[in-house]
């Protein structure tokens, strides 16, 4: 059973990214953090998805939509996040300099 940081991502401006994909037979109970080193004001969105084609996602995913960061250091934090095999976390941001870690654990189904 894994623990721990399980994923981080550098996110890319302007990109849907994966940023964690539950592993086959295991349920992972997640907690999502975004923290942006960039010097203005942007937003991170978070949501999970068993889409593979993540740059169309259709319908919107969002479990979190334009959560602030006002500021270099700001912090969002979203827990009770439980994904299984075949769902995927995603993360979007216009902005360079934003960050997202997964930490939780995985148990076997």
């Amino acid at each position: 059973m894994a623990s721990g940081i399980l994923a981080q991502q550098v996110l890319t401006a302007d990109t849907i990214t994966e940023v964690y994909a539950a592993p086959a037979s295991k349920i992972s109970s997640l907690t999502v953090n975004a923290v942006t080193t960039y010097s203005g004001t942007t937003y991170v969105n978070v949501g999970v998805t068993t889409q593979s084609n993540i740059n169309s996602l259709n319908p919107q995913p969002w479990i979190e939509y334009r959560a602030p960061l006002l500021n270099e250091g700001a912090l969002i934090e979203r827990g009770g996040i439980v994904i299984s095999n075949g769902q995927k976390l995603v993360a979007y941001t216009p902005s360079e300099g934003v960050i997202v870690t997964v930490y939780g654990y995985e148990e076997d189904v």
